[in-house]
């Protein structure tokens, strides 16, 4: 689905998540897609707050 944008590296895992978008891309964030010690509901949680975050931030 994004594999022509340039968020992904070879292994298909983004570039960025959580709080973090591409430039040319703002509006655009991933939660959960990394592997993590805390696990991936734990992290994805923390993503999301990242993200969520960011939304307000940008009065989206």
């Amino acid at each position: 689905m994004v594999g022509k944008l340039g968020v992904l590296d070879a292994k298909g895992v983004p570039l960025f998540h959580g709080g973090e978008t591409a430039p040319k891309l703002p509006g655009l964030w991933f939660t959960g897609m990394r592997p993590s010690i805390r696990g991936c509901f734990a992290n994805a949680r923390i993503q999301a707050k990242a993200v969520s975050q960011q939304i307000v931030r940008q009065g989206r």
